[in-house]
């Protein structure tokens, strides 16, 4: 299991820690309110436990943690998809959790990316690459969705589709581990050029500027530039909203980060950001707002969106939450200038 499972149990776990629950709870799944009972401590605790679990290979475990989290609630797509999932992994009749997700939310991309990943294991490849398209039709950015289909496509024997899919993520992110990975694991893409089409694109993208203009930008006050220097360096309104924050641009990182999560939900760096904000404005009734809108298959933060929540927790709980919360991830070192200037005023 991917670190991004965790992290709507953290973030809202971090919403208790800092007081801002009621008694009932609006959830956002695909776009789309719920209302639901609030859940206790116990039950996130439960939650994340099950993700330890899982993480860690325990998987009869983890699937206790998971039914225990579903004693208590049973409306949750994302806790019925994760114990299909890990039933799925230990060898178990799946079919039941995902049928029980589906009814919950037909439209609930990581439902299809497990039910995607259970058939590849199973020797299903035909039903592994339909369940793998439909979850990238309905959440394109995530890689784990896109790479399922590269390994049905494969043992499909469809090795020239699944070669364009590898490029096309290459195109998206050079940088991407993913891709290189599945690339090994698969030998679907051999050492050559790209097709005419993606390498012509990646040429063009050669010359956009750097991040690292985005925040001299910033850092200068020239807001419009940076915005327009964000937009040509391939930074999302979300990874945007972050940097904003990060260099005390708080009305900014507002305004991006509101523009981010009205297209997506589950953008967790633009939720973070907008929580940031607030916090630094002093706005409390924003900071519960941002905290509630959090979708139900967050995407992984990037390292700065770890650091920035990370010194969040640690300036309105504490340093056991501050510390909890970077547990929960594998951040490797600072890459650039504003992550090691972060990381410098954490300690």
């Amino acid at each position: 299991m991917t670190a991004r499972r965790a992290l709507a149990a953290l973030l809202l776990a971090s919403v208790t820690g800092c007081g801002f629950m009621g008694t009932r709870v609006t959830r956002v799944y695909s776009g789309r309110e719920h209302a639901g009972p609030y859940l206790s401590p116990e039950a996130y605790a439960h939650y994340t436990q099950a993700v330890a679990h899982e993480r860690g290979g325990k998987l009869a475990d983890a699937i206790r943690e998971y039914r225990a989290v579903l004693l208590e609630d049973d409306s949750s797509p994302d806790v019925w998809t994760r114990l299909g999932a890990v039933e799925c992994r230990a060898g178990q009749s799946s079919d039941t959790s995902f049928a029980r997700a589906e009814a919950l939310d037909a439209e609930y991309a990581p439902l299809w990316r497990e039910r995607a990943a259970c058939a590849l294991a199973r020797g299903d490849a035909v039903r592994a690459l339909a369940h793998a398209q439909r979850a990238v039709a309905l959440d394109p950015d995530d890689d784990a969705a896109s790479l399922s289909v590269v390994r049905a496509l494969v043992k499909l024997g469809r090795r020239d589709d699944a070669e364009r899919w590898l490029w096309a993520l290459w195109v998206r992110d050079p940088a991407s581990s993913a891709s290189a990975e599945a690339r090994r694991a698969t030998g679907a893409a051999p050492a050559r050029e790209p097709p005419p089409d993606l390498l012509g694109a990646r040429r063009r993208d050669d010359r956009r500027p750097t991040v690292a203009d985005v925040d001299r930008a910033l850092a200068a006050g020239e807001l419009e530039l940076a915005k327009r220097l964000a937009r040509g360096a391939g930074l999302s309104a979300g990874g945007f909203s972050l940097h904003a924050v990060a260099l005390g641009r708080s009305a900014l990182a507002k305004r991006e980060a509101a523009r981010a999560l009205d297209g997506d939900p589950n953008d967790a760096d633009a939720l973070i950001a907008a929580a940031c904000a607030a916090s630094l404005d002093g706005d409390p009734d924003a900071f519960d707002h941002t905290l509630r809108a959090l979708g139900p298959s967050p995407l992984a933060p990037s390292g700065l969106g770890v650091r920035l929540f990370r010194e969040l927790l640690a300036r309105r709980v504490g340093p056991g939450a501050a510390e909890a919360w970077q547990s929960a991830w594998a951040l490797a070192p600072a890459t650039g200038r504003l992550e090691a200037a972060v990381d410098a005023r954490s300690r």
